[in-house]
This record gives structure tokens, C-alpha cells and sequence, in this order.
């Protein structure tokens, strides 16, 4: 048994060594900039949202994160299963014919003294698109961060992470398609997005 997980780990590292892996580029604190995080009335810090493209990062326009930034009011939710949930959000819950449809993720556990792996992004498995896995969860991640390699800072629950890379979805045909995020014990809320010609 434990050779079978010493042999997934040397493996684990050597994709991780050749830049595919299912760890994370962590997001680097910036000199100069302001990382203090806004507080909204329900106590949910946003802290920005960044992706990396190649070696930059790019901070997504207000306006791409929305979604986000209204999580703690949002009434669509995954359920919470052990003071945990996990939760899928987008803007665009309706979209044309072969539009891409960005699909942002959250962890949230309402528990006291856990960590919370608040930096990223890091890399979403377990996306189900109407019936069909489209990112098969890979051996030892099914557990929170869902990653192999973290080694940015931490923060004690309660609260929420969301800095999760986000995954994009379309599709060819009219009507509604179903999108939601299996991890481990945990399900997302289900998406349901029209789409038009």
C-alpha cells in the first residue's frame, strides 16, 4: 500500500517538474500594490482575483467577477456537508451558441481553527458538464486545498477561498445545460445555463 502511494507522489512530482502538474503556481505578493483585503457586510473579504498568463499576472476587470464579489449574498450554493460546501458561480447563465462561459469555484468552511489555503489560483478537478465528467479528479486531491504543493499563507477558518483558477464551458447546442463540481464528500450547487442562438 504504501508503495503504491510513495510511486504516485514521485510521479505527482515529477509532472509537477515538468510544468503540467495538479499543484499550483501561487499568486506572489507584488511590492507597491495594495493587498488589503474589503470586508462586506456579511464578514466575506475580497482580496481581487488574478490570473496567470505564462510568467504575469493579470487582475481580472470588476466587471469578470462579479459573480464573486456577491457570493455571500447568492442564493445558490452547494450544500454544506460537515461545515463545508463547495460552490460554482458564473455571470453568464445565459450565452450564445459556442460561447466561452467562465466558471468561477469556492470553498467555504464554517468551522473554527481550519486553514484555509487563500492563495492560488489553483487548479479545478471534478467539473461534471451534463452528465459527463470533463476533469477527472486525480489520486489524493479529493481532499481541501485539492492540491499536491502549497506553500503560500494561510488564514483560520471560518471564511471562504476562492481562489480557484476559473474553468470555462461552452456548447454547440441550443437549450439548458447542467455544469456542477464533485470533489471528494462535497457537490456544488448545479448550474443550469440557456443556451441561444
Amino acid at each position: 500500500m504504501w508503495r503504491s502511494s510513495l510511486l504516485s507522489f514521485i510521479v505527482l512530482l515529477i509532472v509537477y517538474a515538468a510544468g503540467c502538474h495538479p499543484a499550483i503556481h501561487l499568486m506572489k505578493e507584488e511590492s507597491g500594490k495594495d493587498h488589503t483585503p474589503t470586508q462586506d457586510p456579511n464578514g466575506y473579504a475580497w482580496r481581487g482575483y488574478r490570473e496567470r498568463v505564462g510568467d504575469e499576472w493579470h487582475e481580472l476587470p470588476n466587471e469578470d467577477t462579479k459573480c464573486l464579489r456577491e457570493y455571500s449574498t447568492s442564493n445558490s450554493k452547494g450544500k454544506w456537508s460537515q461545515d463545508r460546501r463547495i460552490s460554482i458561480l458564473t455571470d453568464h447563465l445565459t450565452a450564445k451558441v459556442g460561447e466561452t462561459i467562465k466558471i468561477f469555484h469556492v470553498f467555504e468552511d464554517r468551522s473554527i481553527g481550519q486553514e484555509l489555503y487563500i492563495m492560488g489560483p489553483k487548479l479545478v478537478y471534478g467539473v461534471w458538464t451534463d452528465g459527463k465528467c470533463t476533469s477527472a479528479v486525480p489520486e489524493g486531491l479529493a481532499e481541501y486545498p485539492f492540491t499536491l504543493i502549497y506553500d503560500g499563507r494561510t488564514l483560520p477558518s471560518p471564511g471562504w477561498d476562492y481562489n480557484f483558477a476559473f474553468t470555462t464551458v461552452s456548447f454547440n447546442a441550443i437549450g439548458k445545460h447542467e455544469v456542477v463540481w464533485k470533489i471528494g464528500d462535497l457537490e456544488s450547487n448545479q448550474l443550469s445555463i440557456s443556451i441561444v442562438e
